[in-house]
């Protein structure tokens, strides 16, 4: 057995940090329809957003947060967090803001798992979108999306009841 330091081990997380995708686009800002943004926490100060869901759960309580014009939805991505249970609250936030034209963008820390899952709930919804599809959708504007497998499976919960209300 081989033990290694403190340091060896952040370098090794850092260098498959730095090989994910999202890594070299953490600032960018993806529109994925019209007025819906989506990218990771940073990305949100690259321009002036009307209203922000913001799944991060990042330094919520030390942040400048403007909870006027911000949703915040504090969740791990992890294979057990319940992300369903704020799709329909998630995806009603982000309706009323587009039918009004203004602006809304959706992050979590990187704008992979979390918001991602969001985003692909709102064409769900809204779009009548199979999941399949609305993955494919956004996977096709912001390539480095990757929901965990947990979020993918209520995705397919969420996708199912949708199509049994229309």
């Amino acid at each position: 057995h081989s033990i290694i330091t403190r340091q060896q081990c952040e370098s090794i997380l850092r260098d498959i940090y730095n090989s994910h995708p999202c890594a070299a686009i953490p600032n960018q800002v993806q529109e994925i329809i019209p007025y819906l943004y989506l990218s990771g926490l940073s990305g949100k100060e690259s321009r002036n957003f009307d209203y922000v869901v913001d799944i991060s759960n990042y330094g919520v309580g030390v942040r400048n947060i403007d909870f006027t014009k911000t949703l915040v939805i504090c969740i791990n991505d992890s294979m057990n967090a319940n992300i369903y249970k704020y799709f329909n609250k998630a995806t009603n936030y982000i309706h009323d803001k587009l039918q009004q034209n203004k602006s809304v963008i959706v992050h979590c820390a990187a704008g992979r798992s979390r918001s991602a899952s969001i985003v692909i709930a709102y064409l769900i919804r809204y779009y009548n979108m199979s999941l399949q599809d609305a993955y494919v959708f956004v996977h096709n504007k912001r390539s480095c999306i990757d929901p965990n497998d947990n979020f993918l499976i209520q995705l397919a919960r969420f996708e199912n009841r949708c199509r049994k209300s229309h």
